[in-house]
Formats: C-alpha cells, structure tokens, sequence
C-alpha cells in the first residue's frame, strides 16, 4: 500500500461545551449527543453485516456486485455508537459494496463521557490512533464512501489519520455521516483538502433519526448517478 505524507489540519482547543452541538440547540439535546454519537453503548465492531476486504468472508462476487463503469467501490467507516454504522449498511445494500470499519487498536471507552474526554484530548493534542486492522488491496478501488460521526465539530482523529495514511490518487470520495445538530461541519471540504480527490454530495443525518430515514440514504444514493 502507497502511503502520502501527512496533511495536519488545524486542532484547535475546544471546551466540551462546544462538542455537544451548534449554539442555540436546547442543553437537554446536546447532552445526548456526541454531535453524532449517542450516548448509547457503542456497537461492536464484529457486526456480522459488515465485512472487512483482508477478512476470508469477502468473495469475488461481492467485488464484482460493488463494481460499475466508474469503478470498484469500497465502504470506509468509522463508527462509535452505532447511528453511522447503521447508514453505511443500508448503503452497502444499494450499493453492493464491502463495507470496511476502521477499528482502534487502542479501543475507545465504552463509557460516554470517558469517548468524548479521549476525543478531545486527540484533537488538542494532534493525535492519531492507532489502526489495528489495516485495509487491504487499497488500489483496486476507486470510489470509497468515507462514513464518520462528527466529533468537536470535526473528522474523528482515526479517521483523519486513516485519510492521511492512504493515497487517494485517481480516486473518488463520497462521504456520509451522522450528527447531532452541526450537519457536516465543515468536514467534506476538509476531505477534498486532504485528499485532493474528487469529492461528490455528501449526506448527513442527525443520529438519533437515522433509523427511520433510510428513505433519504436510498434518494442520496440515486441522485449519485454512479
């Protein structure tokens, strides 16, 4: 796998009130979310509906069913809670493409307040962490969804640091993610900087509703044209 060189982007200190969500949402909202990932136990990585490239599960023919005239498509994610989990599944069915869930080697704490004090403390101090399960065979695509919750306004750091880690050359990017009330954020231009890749229309849901609008995923994903 070709590597490029790191892009830092800018890790301002943020208090933790500014985490929780854009001015003006009600307290009781903001406690609620990690401006896109609940305060609920998060998921475990060994959902069996997600299915890792380097894993014995993934099959020619599902390569083949994520593939079409633009190319071979993969699913990059990073999910806590679950909420953007839950969207990269109902775009893997559309698609047909494998879905990759980035995976800590250092795990994340179960505990909500322990998840958001670690995030934050990354991004004051421009950490990335660690990823234990590297993707395989990383230049056979060449469309990746990139699917994250906002965390302090920004890309998780492991995401960030998944981004800067892999050459995204002749690629092109569709990102998704989750929030709590601060949309995007800000985070698919910083994905266009940080790859220098095409980037298509981007779709964000408020996680506390993504179960019941899958209907907006399936209108986002026709209106890609791929």
């Amino acid at each position: 796998m070709r590597t490029k060189r790191r892009k830092n982007m800018n890790h301002m200190p943020v208090s933790r009130r500014s985490f929780i969500g854009m001015t003006g949402i009600m307290a009781a909202s903001a406690v609620l979310g990690l401006v896109g990932c609940s305060n609920s136990k998060p998921a475990s990585s060994g959902s069996s509906s997600t299915a890792s490239p380097s894993s014995s599960s993934s099959t020619s023919s599902g390569a083949s069913s994520g593939s079409s005239a633009k190319g071979k498509s993969l699913i990059v994610l990073w999910s806590w809670s679950g909420n953007t989990l839950k969207m990269a599944e109902r775009l893997s069915t559309l698609s047909g493409a494998e879905i990759y869930r980035i995976q800590a080697a250092d795990p994340y704490p179960e505990d909500y307040n322990a998840c958001i004090d670690r995030a934050k403390q990354e991004q004051n101090d421009g950490v990335y962490p660690e990823i234990a399960n590297p993707v395989q065979n990383w230049d056979e695509y060449d469309t990746i969804f990139v699917g994250y919750p906002i965390w302090w306004y920004k890309l998780p750091m492991i995401t960030q640091g998944f981004v800067n880690d892999h050459d995204w050359t002749g690629k092109t990017v569709i990102p998704f993610n989750s929030h709590e009330g601060s949309g995007d954020s800000g985070t698919y231009d910083d994905l266009g900087k940080m790859t220098g890749a095409k980037v298509l229309k981007g779709l964000a849901i408020r996680g506390s509703e993504v179960a019941n609008s899958l209907d907006k995923i399936d209108e986002w994903y026709a209106g890609l044209g791929l």
